[in-house]
């Protein structure tokens, strides 16, 4: 068999497809016999080593998206006509039932996203947000230090450090999630794909973690560890009197705000002084 006769039972047996998948195919068997020819061999030795026409069409087709495969089969001649009229008949009859299913499926996998989605904005919104401790934390010391007050500043400074760390974490977790976020997504859209286009659905990996992460992770446990002792500290400077440590947290708050209220803002509540605190 030559290389051409046997190229057009190929396409004979991929009549069914599109030309773009036919002709696909079809450089592909015939690649293979030119490059066999180029290193010596005859080309109906060529032609001879490969599998027949009827079997390589066979196996290409079962290599097609199951929706084209269906499809193709329906529209060759080798399939009754009325096989092809009963489905049509089918998918519509059956439209009333198959299409809300559908719709209603999709929607629900989009509304799954939508509010992972929102969940991962409220982590990086928290994340975000604690690690404004930091600032706060030396505003307090500040205002702790003008006030008078050691033991409100140390007190102030270690809750700031500490809720910052914790926000270090966060924003890694948030990291995380987005990333997982995303893939979930591509790992869906080429599932649902598959089954149309020649698409392989990956398999599902969970990701490693960088190793810059580590480092990460330590500085924020020093800040967490650091915010802790300089909480301690400061609780320790009032002879660990809770009364006192909240009348100190009172006045170094009251302090702070004087730095913001020229700015229109309060951004602290200072509360109540301790009635037997007050001089």
């Amino acid at each position: 068999m030559t290389k051409d006769e046997y190229l057009s039972e190929l396409r004979a047996g991929l009549a069914a497809f599109s030309k773009d998948e036919v002709d696909r195919a079809v450089s592909f068997y015939e690649e293979m016999v030119d490059d066999r020819v180029e290193a010596g061999v005859s080309e109906e030795e060529a032609v001879g080593s490969l599998e027949p026409p009827a079997e390589a069409a066979a196996r290409i087709i079962s290599e097609m998206p199951a929706v084209p495969r269906v499809a193709a089969r329906l529209r060759s001649p080798k399939t009754p006509r009325s096989w092809f009229v009963a489905f049509v008949v089918a998918a519509v009859i059956g439209s009333p039932v198959w299409i809300p299913l559908t719709l209603g499926v999709i929607m629900a996998v989009i509304g799954c996203f939508i509010g992972l989605f929102g969940l991962l904005v409220a982590v990086w919104a928290i994340a975000a947000s604690m690690l404004l401790g930091a600032p706060i934390g030396l505003l307090y010391l500040v205002a702790g230090v003008k006030a008078g007050s050691v033991a409100g500043a140390l007190m102030g400074l270690g809750c700031g450090v500490a809720v910052a760390g914790v926000g270090v974490f966060g924003i890694h977790l948030a990291v995380a999630a987005s990333k997982l976020l995303v893939r979930a997504i591509v790992w869906c859209a080429r599932a649902v794909a598959s089954p149309f286009v020649r698409s392989e659905v990956p398999r599902w990996e969970w990701g490693s973690m960088h190793p810059t992460w580590n480092l990460v992770h330590l500085v924020a446990a020093v800040m967490i560890g650091a915010g802790l002792v300089l909480g301690l500290a400061g609780w320790g400077c009032t002879g660990f009197d809770s009364a006192l440590a909240s009348f100190e947290m009172a006045r170094t708050t009251a302090s702070a705000n004087e730095f913001t209220n020229p700015l229109g803002l309060q951004l602290f509540y200072a509360g109540a002084e301790p009635d037997n605190l007050r001089s």
